[in-house]
């Protein structure tokens, strides 16, 4: 797990490393999960993935995830989160810019906030405000819905595109050298840089998904 301002890595060490199926990894994941919910870990889950990708684009790989995600995300917002993936396909940007919109116009409506927060996000507003997709962004319209197969399965064939997660992981690293620029230099002395993810995803032999003509 990795972030711009650090990251944990939790390995599960096998009793029988030559018993390496997909049915071990499968069980490996859950029980990964399961420590960290008992350690007060930041979950992988905190939210719903913006993309999903397996090592060498590996079609059961993909079905576990299918069946993990499903389950550790069915207390979410789905409607709200099919309206975005509805509206703005792979346009990540956009959507960052209407999320943090909406985030910032909705806490300002908030009664009895701080004098911190009202400058924190005045802050954000005032970063932000020069920014076309946070300017231009239009007021979030959805209906909320607790999780069923027909959104899941209608995000997961949204998701589940080798080209789809190509884009998408160009534009974290964008995203992830943009947030480190705005740092303070004492942030920025123990931050993680795009260059120290892209050295351990290498490190572990793990891959990108190929570019598609």
């Amino acid at each position: 797990m990795h972030h711009m301002l650090g990251g944990n890595t939790i390995v599960l060490r096998m009793k029988d490393s030559s018993a390496l199926t997909y049915g071990a990894i499968r069980e490996c994941i859950l029980e990964i999960l399961e420590f960290i919910k008992g350690h007060d870990h930041p979950s992988p889950f905190g939210g719903i993935p913006s993309f999903v990708y397996a090592n060498n684009d590996d079609p059961t790989f993909m079905q576990i995830m299918h069946e993990i995600i499903a389950d550790e995300t069915r207390n979410f917002d789905w409607g709200r989160e099919l309206y975005f993936t509805r509206e703005f396909g792979k346009d990540f940007f956009g959507r960052a810019g209407c999320e943090l919109r909406a985030a910032y116009e909705t806490s300002m409506r908030r009664p009895n906030l701080t004098e911190e927060q009202r400058k924190f996000l005045e802050f954000t507003h005032l970063r932000y405000q020069n920014i076309p997709d946070y300017r231009d962004a239009k007021t979030p319209n959805f209906v909320s819905s607790q999780f069923t197969s027909e959104l899941y399965e209608e995000w997961w064939a949204v998701i589940n595109d080798a080209a789809r997660s190509q884009y998408a992981i160009v534009t974290l690293f964008q995203m992830w050298d943009g947030a480190l620029s705005i740092m303070s230099d004492s942030m920025k002395d123990n931050s993680v840089s795009s260059q120290d993810l892209i050295q351990f995803i290498a490190k572990y032999q793990l891959s990108f998904p190929e570019r598609k003509s």
